[in-house]
């Protein structure tokens, strides 16, 4: 169909960088960033971290994180 034509002819026309924006993209909003957010929050990441992230700071940052992301 006409849709799968244009669809052929972008992915032709992207650019590798943007190939690779594209799959790095879930790694960094679902991995890299609340890791991030939680270093700066001053959540210690070593030994038990279910209960770093189970603590009211943890969970704010998830839930800002999460919510943040559906507005």
């Amino acid at each position: 169909t006409a849709i799968h034509a244009l669809e052929a002819a972008c992915i032709k026309v992207e650019s590798p960088l943007q190939r690779m924006e594209h799959a790095l993209h879930p790694w960094i909003t679902f991995f890299i960033i609340p890791v991030f957010a939680l270093a700066n929050a001053g959540v210690s990441l070593e030994g038990n971290i279910g209960g770093s992230l189970f603590h009211p700071v943890g969970l704010g940052i998830i839930f800002g994180l999460f919510f943040g992301k559906q507005l």
